[in-house]
């Protein structure tokens, strides 16, 4: 991530913005390196953080970008989670079978306000699997045979 460090002078201009005295220009990748930039500057100096685009930042919102870790998003298609053969689309489930059977079957989740199975629009595969584990989740036909 290219990142600006805006060092302020500690003098304003009349309309009361700061005036920066040095812009360093850094990209950074990890915490360790935001932190290493961060320790060439004077303890005393206050400055800003920008982006590319010109976007201020915190230094708890830089080291919270750098903190997240991308996470693998499953490929588009049909795939077999919890036994279950599910279709994947933008990285939720839109259609399932259950025990390889061809007839349509929808994901149901329990409601306990509702007391009842309520069919699940949008679910992560990780959502689905983890329900189906507790019992939470389930596959059941949509059409009557």
């Amino acid at each position: 991530m290219k990142i600006n460090i805006n060092v302020m002078t500690g003098n304003r201009f009349n309309d009361g913005t700061p005036e920066v005295g040095k812009v360093i220009e850094e990209d950074v990748n990890t915490v360790k390196e935001f932190d290493r930039v961060l320790d060439r500057l004077d303890e005393t100096a206050k400055y800003f953080i920008t982006d590319e685009d010109g976007k201020r930042y915190t230094d708890y919102e830089i080291v919270c970008i750098m903190g997240r870790r991308k996470k693998a998003m499953i490929k588009d298609g049909w795939h077999t989670i919890a036994g279950c053969s599910v279709y994947v689309e933008d990285g939720y489930i839109k259609r399932a079978t259950k025990n390889d059977d061809t007839l349509p079957a929808g994901v149901y989740r329990w409601s306990k306000f509702n007391n009842a199975w309520m069919k699940e629009d949008k679910i992560t595969p990780a959502a689905f699997r983890a329900g189906v584990k507790r019992g939470t989740i389930a596959v059941m036909n949509t059409r009557p045979m």
